[in-house]
């Protein structure tokens, strides 16, 4: 007579629903993420362009400096909070960053 093989508990259905929208959450989270970065390269190259007459190469320089502090702050080699302090201090311009009111408008429809 064979063995049968002992059923073990499969995944629950709220587990894997839970899996299933972490991922959907993490992909909507990337376009996001990925749609705000070409907004923020394409305005300002925009402005420097139409405003001040920025060129090719000009252009070029500002976005590879723009994408290697991007990436420095990823990485964690620096902090936008110490971009945001520089900024202040050398140009007097203040930028909010707090987010809560819109995070608390999304959590009251809930």
């Amino acid at each position: 007579m064979a063995k049968s093989k002992k059923k073990g508990k499969g995944p629950s259905n709220k587990k894997v629903l839970e899996r299933e929208l972490k991922k959907e959450r993490d992909a909507l989270i990337k376009m996001a993420s990925a749609i705000a970065i070409n907004h923020l390269n394409v305005i300002p190259l925009y402005v420097l362009r139409m405003q001040y007459g920025f060129g090719k190469k000009r252009g070029q320089k500002f976005i590879a400096e723009v994408m290697r502090i991007h990436n420095a702050v990823i990485a964690g080699e620096v902090s936008v909070e110490t971009l945001k302090s520089e900024l202040d201090y050398g140009m007097d311009i203040q930028i909010e960053t707090d987010w809560t009111d819109v995070l608390e408008d999304g959590e009251s429809e809930e």
